[in-house]
């Protein structure tokens, strides 16, 4: 019998993102567990961060927009931020999402793909293939319309 007791969704406030919301929200439903859902600003310069000027005002900008979204991202797509636990971090988004599944015990991720061009994929990689291949358990990957 599979059991999951904490599901992690990984959000970029895509639409694709919010049709992989879509399945991790049933399954937890289904299974009764926990959805945590994250999203990672990389760490890169950013216009916010540019405008913004001061290394820790940009990080604080930066944390206060993705707060932001992720609440609207929730909203959007009916759910209840008291029924889930939703954080913003910053790095390199398919270490973070790998790293923090495992330091919370994870069972599954479910996470959409954005159907990059193969020339693409081949330069820059897929955030998605790179979780597949290093997460500790199941990655579910939803793909675009």
């Amino acid at each position: 019998m599979i059991i999951l007791d904490s599901i992690l969704h990984p959000s970029d406030f895509s639409d694709n993102s919010a049709q992989a919301l879509r399945y991790a929200r049933t399954l937890s439903k289904l299974f009764n567990a926990k959805l945590h859902i994250v999203n990672i600003a990389e760490d890169n310069p950013t216009a916010i961060s540019l405008e913004i000027g001061a290394e820790g005002g940009s990080e604080r900008a930066m944390k206060l927009v993705s707060d932001g979204m992720m609440a609207r991202h929730l909203e959007r797509n009916g759910i209840d931020v008291e029924d889930v636990i939703a954080i913003s971090l910053r790095g390199d988004p398919h270490e973070e999402i790998v790293s923090y599944a495992k330091r919370h015990n994870i069972d599954m991720v479910v996470m959409g793909t954005h159907g990059r061009r193969k020339i693409t994929q081949i330069f820059m990689g897929s955030v998605a293939e790179r979780v597949v291949r290093n997460a500790h358990c199941p990655v579910l990957t939803v793909p675009e319309d």
